[in-house]
């Protein structure tokens, strides 16, 4: 049998302990707490890197369909490109609604030899293959028709994006655009503000 001071002695050492591990339990509870209150945290973060992932994939899956419909109406057939003519046999220029444009829109007086073949072929909805060196108009052969068209012309080129030809009417899609910059592309394409989509390869 224990004394009452003894007994009183292992009274106090029990209540002792019983208030530490009472106070451990409550830190564990709080960090518990805490533990808890992150994880809400992460998982609404989560659910917003989510949605934004699914309308990103939603971008790119217009976009996509887009190209895709286009890339499969382009079958071209060659269409030859005549030769420059000498200044021993010029060839007069044939008046047409298109010089109209064409200085209208691009401020040239004339078509060099060639573009106005194409360009009315483009219209009157005939396949069209063209070969033209460098730095000899070949843009005028797709834009002009662009801007008379309905819908969307698509060009896929594996120039620089800043070196491709600019205008109001003309946007560049490249892998380094935002959400933001997809979404207003994507709003330009279906108003008809955009005309011209270039897309580098």
């Amino acid at each position: 049998m224990l004394t009452p001071e003894e007994q009183k002695q292992v009274q106090n050492i029990i209540t002792a302990r019983t208030k530490l591990l009472n106070e451990r339990i409550a830190l564990q509870e709080e960090q518990l707490s805490l533990l808890s209150s992150q994880l809400d945290e992460k998982e609404q973060e989560l659910a917003g890197l989510k949605s934004q992932l699914a309308e990103s994939q939603e971008q790119n899956s217009v976009l996509q369909q887009a190209l895709d419909e286009l890339k499969e109406k382009s079958r071209p057939e060659p269409v030859p490109v005549p030769e420059p003519q000498t200044q021993t046999q010029p060839k007069p220029q044939k008046p047409s609604y298109l010089v109209s444009l064409l200085r209208q829109h691009f401020a040239l007086d004339s078509f060099r030899p060639g573009q106005e073949e194409i360009i009315d072929a483009v219209l009157s909805s005939r396949d069209v293959f063209c070969s033209m060196p460098a730095h000899y108009g070949m843009s005028i052969c797709f834009r002009l028709p662009a801007l008379l068209m309905p819908g969307l012309t698509l060009v896929i080129t594996p120039a620089d994006p800043v070196s491709v030809p600019r205008d109001s009417h003309s946007e560049t899609l490249t892998a380094s655009l935002t959400p933001a910059k997809k979404r207003e592309l994507i709003r330009k394409i279906k108003n008809g503000t955009c005309k011209i989509l270039y897309a580098t390869l």
